[in-house]
């Protein structure tokens, strides 16, 4: 009985400490565990990046307006978007690598339903 009581006002003190911080615990992950990354645009940093996310085992989506740019990452194992909306859609983590905010703002702008939260 004096161990439920315990993890009873653990799990009390958890849930107060995420309410007065505002986070909450994330759960574990298996130890393999490789966060999804998507990156958008294929110039030499999302061609970079992209390449060395895969190289450590994320799965990774790319998305490039010229999409034959994405050959070789797609030799590799990343998967080919169709769209940037499929893009964003792939993963929680986006990295946009494009020429400035107006070229990000268009290609973008589209899939604006897909990026709340």
């Amino acid at each position: 009985m004096t161990t439920t009581g315990q993890t009873t006002q653990t799990a009390q003190t958890t849930g107060q400490t995420a309410q007065l911080t505002g986070r909450t615990e994330q759960p574990e992950q298996p130890a393999e565990f490789k966060q999804p990354v998507t990156v958008i645009g294929l110039g030499n940093l999302g061609l970079a990046l992209a390449d060395a996310f895969l190289a450590q085992g994320h799965p990774t989506t790319v998305w490039n307006r010229t999409p034959a740019k994405a050959d070789g990452l797609v030799a590799r194992g990343a998967v080919l978007a169709a769209t940037p909306a499929e893009a964003v859609a792939a993963s929680e983590l986006v990295i946009v690598a494009v020429l400035d905010q107006a070229t990000a703002h268009d290609i973008l702008l589209p899939t604006a339903a897909a990026l709340t939260g």
